[in-house]
């Protein structure tokens, strides 16, 4: 006669199986939450990384007179509304550069005495390797004039 007190071979494989199911579908389910939050994690250094082209842009728009000018760093005279005025020496973040431009935007000097406009082109990498380049053009309304 057989005892009841086991369980059979059986049975004992049903359970492993649905526990593997199981295991199998929160593996998943875990595997994309930890995506989601490098992705999340990606993006938002970007999104601090981008953030430097507003400081540039609002630093850059109180110039009074360019001393020198290189791809990635600009000397210059800040005179700011107060009155005060500051010699500064403004350096490009990484993967950032300055282009310079006569009044027209569309031809490109070198002399400092020339600089009317400068872009700001600034290649940031987001999530999942896509970079995206962002350029703006900042007119110091105070360049150069008297």
């Amino acid at each position: 006669m057989r005892s009841k007190d086991g369980f059979t071979l059986i049975e004992l494989i049903a359970v492993l199986i649905i526990i593997g199911i199981l295991s199998l579908g929160a593996t998943f389910g875990l595997s994309h939450i930890v995506r989601s939050s490098l992705f999340t994690e990606e993006n938002i250094k970007a999104t601090l990384e981008s953030q430097n082209m507003t400081r540039l842009f609002i630093q850059l728009s109180f110039i009074k007179t360019v001393v020198s000018i290189t791809s990635d760093s600009i000397a210059c005279t800040l005179e700011y509304p107060d009155g005060t005025s500051q010699n500064i020496s403004i350096e490009a973040p990484s993967d950032t550069s300055f282009t310079y431009f006569g009044s027209d935007a569309s031809t490109v000097v070198s002399v400092p005495a020339d600089v009317r406009i400068i872009r700001i082109n600034m290649l940031v990498a987001a999530a999942e390797g896509i970079t995206k380049t962002f350029s703006t053009d900042v007119a110091p309304y105070r360049l150069n004039d008297g």
